[in-house]
This record gives structure tokens, C-alpha cells and sequence, in this order.
């Protein structure tokens, strides 16, 4: 598409962290499947230290943690969909003391998943965790959950959508 044509989008990868803005957010790409389907993650710096993930990525290498630790440790994940959740088991291993959230049927799948995981925190309790100048949205009325996420950047927004909108590089 002609819009397509002109945003420069990070190259999609398989893991290693790609900076949107330098202080406050980061992306990655990663194979769910062997078919080499992408999903994306992001993270975002929520104070000093402290990150907040939304889709924990898949088979994360120990390099790949160490280079988003660098900025921070995920303090904050976030499950956005039932169908975003392999990655949940590692980072829930790797972060013990993260707090999860997701939405009811989100939270609902991924127990029957990963019985071990632990529980999922409502997202209204993200309030009490999220800085004023980053908002994650739960749409009301989804018939397959999904977040979005709103952060300020000294650039202006930046939002992070999963599945609600999709990005075809190549329409049929």
C-alpha cells in the first residue's frame, strides 16, 4: 500500500531488541512456529529500572534478556490475547517477581496452558502500576481479547497494537 511504502519499519528479526525511542521503548520480532510466523513484543520503560513486556517473546535467548535488561527489568507482563502466550512460561521462570496480567478469557486460556504459570492479574490492576504517560486499553465488546498499549515518548505516541490491526507487506 502507498502508506506501507512510506513508514520505515523496523526490520522484522528474530530477537534482538530494536530501539523506538531510546529512553522509553523497544521491539522485537519472533518465530511462533516452523513455519517462521512473526509475532511482535514490546517493551517499555515504566520508571527507572523498571520495564513493563507486552507478548514476552518466544525461546528467548540469555543474550536477548541481557540486552533488554540493560534498560531494565521487567517488573510489569502482559499476556494480550489467548493466542500470545508461549512465551509466558520463560519469562514467568526467568521474572518470578513480575507481576502478569490479562484480560479474563486471556488469563482463562493461558491456566489451561500452563497450569504452573501462576495467576494473571485483572488489567484494571495495571492502573495501580503504569506511570500516568502509559495506558494499556482493553476494547470492550472483543470477541477474542486484545490489548493496546499507549506510550509518551519526547517524539509524541507510540502504541503497540497485536492482532487488532495487522500489517500485510504483501496483499494477495
Amino acid at each position: 500500500s502507498p502508506f506501507h511504502a512510506r513508514v520505515r519499519w523496523p526490520k522484522p528479526s528474530f530477537m534482538s531488541w530494536q530501539t523506538l525511542d531510546p529512553e522509553r521503548a523497544w521491539m522485537t520480532s519472533y518465530a511462533f512456529d516452523k513455519k517462521g510466523n512473526q509475532a511482535n513484543s514490546c517493551a517499555i520503560k515504566l520508571r527507572e529500572g523498571e520495564l513493563l513486556v507486552v507478548c514476552p517473546p518466544y525461546k528467548t535467548s540469555d543474550a536477548d534478556f541481557a540486552e533488554l535488561e540493560r534498560h531494565g527489568r521487567p517488573t510489569a507482563i502482559v499476556a494480550p490475547n489467548p493466542y500470545h502466550h508461549l512465551g509466558v512460561p520463560e519469562w514467568t521462570k526467568r521474572y518470578p517477581d513480575a507481576k502478569r496480567f490479562a484480560s479474563g478469557a486471556t488469563a482463562a486460556r493461558i491456566a489451561k496452558k500452563y497450569p504452573g504459570v501462576g495467576a494473571f492479574e485483572p488489567l484494571s490492576k495495571l492502573e495501580g502500576v503504569l506511570p500516568p504517560d502509559v495506558v494499556v486499553l482493553d476494547p470492550p465488546g472483543m470477541r477474542i481479547p486484545d490489548v493496546m498499549v499507549r506510550v509518551s515518548t519526547p517524539s509524541g505516541w507510540l502504541w503497540s497494537f497485536n492482532d487488532t490491526v495487522m500489517n500485510f507487506p504483501k496483499l494477495p
